[in-house]
């Protein structure tokens, strides 16, 4: 049979069409986030497309800052279960 593939190349097939899955989405994703807020901006919020990553990528960082920095809420899962290990949280 000369169209069969190995099990080795199939799995070849399936790593490299994962990497280049992932690394698509990866550059894809911010790019396209700042052409869809460059064709919503209203009132020529942003000058050029650098002004809009450098602003979106400022918001990004303020938003994930406040997400991740913040002290685990009283009645929250995690701590919890950090009371429950000793944690000083």
């Amino acid at each position: 049979m000369a169209g069969s593939l190995s099990s080795y190349d199939i799995v070849v097939e399936l790593v490299c069409g994962s990497i280049g899955g992932a690394v698509g989405c990866a550059m894809g994703h911010p790019l396209d986030t700042i052409k869809v807020r460059l064709q919503g901006s209203t009132a020529y919020r942003y000058t050029s497309a650098i002004n809009c990553a450098r602003i979106t990528l400022a918001e990004v960082m303020i938003l994930s800052n406040a997400i991740y920095n913040c002290p685990p809420r009283k009645n929250s899962v995690s701590s919890q279960h950090g009371r429950q290990l000793g944690s000083v949280y």
